[in-house]
């Protein structure tokens, strides 16, 4: 297990089981760093940004949340890497994991829950190297101003029918799929997405965007391909 922080008040450590990132000070932002296990890194109370953890391995999961919230800035983000991943209405094998899950280590196929997503006080992404299915009845309701970014490196990014997103306050939602030019990857939508006034919604498809009689609401929305904007 491996915990890097680029900044003093996190925490540099090596052993074998999990271990917290300290909070940053009144000041500081939160730690940065890689992780092979959970960890929080949250802004200082009077100031700073929450921090900025990877966690990368053969077999991702987790049993404890993530903390990267800044009572006083941004919040902050944290990154998984599975191969193909599923939301699903039902606890996930990388639930601790979130906000942020990474697609440039091959570790198989795993789960997150919408309710660990919804729970999530750091802004989320959620990458995998092939797809990412949000599953049949598996609504998402972000809490306000956080933001969930989904993206596939070659496959395509499916949500189902009973599944709406919902972000609030200045939350974005972004759903990219296929970010290597000419995989062919496409984003299916089966149900709503939603952002507040504020917010931004953009779909990328490499190989195009269906929309499937629903509605995409927000102050903003993008639809783009890998290599330009429609």
């Amino acid at each position: 297990v491996r915990i890097e922080c680029s900044d003093r008040a996190g925490l540099l450590a090596r052993q074998k089981h999990a271990a917290p990132v300290r909070q940053g000070a009144q000041h500081r932002r939160g730690a940065e760093g890689v992780v092979r296990a959970d960890d929080a890194g949250t802004g200082g109370r009077l100031g700073g940004n929450g921090g900025s953890v990877e966690i990368s391995g053969a077999n991702l999961g987790m049993t404890r949340s993530v903390n990267l919230a800044a009572p006083a800035g941004i919040i902050g983000t944290l990154l998984l890497d599975p191969t193909n991943l599923d939301i699903v209405p039902r606890q996930g094998s990388l639930d601790g994991s979130l906000p942020e899950i990474d697609y440039n280590t091959s570790s198989g196929d795993q789960t997150v829950s919408n309710r660990a997503i919804d729970d999530s006080l750091a802004n989320i992404t959620l990458q995998a190297t092939n797809d990412v299915t949000v599953d049949p009845n598996t609504p998402i309701t972000l809490q306000p101003n956080v933001s969930l970014t989904i993206q596939t490196q070659t496959g395509n990014i499916v949500v189902d029918g009973g599944s709406p997103m919902t972000a609030s306050g200045t939350g974005n939602l972004e759903l990219e799929a296929g970010r290597t030019a000419g995989s062919g990857g496409t984003v299916t939508l089966n149900d709503n997405l939603t952002a507040g006034p504020g917010g931004v919604i953009t779909l990328v498809g490499d190989g195009g965007v269906a929309l499937n009689a629903t509605t995409v609401t927000a102050g903003t929305v993008v639809l783009a391909t890998t290599t330009g904007v429609g």
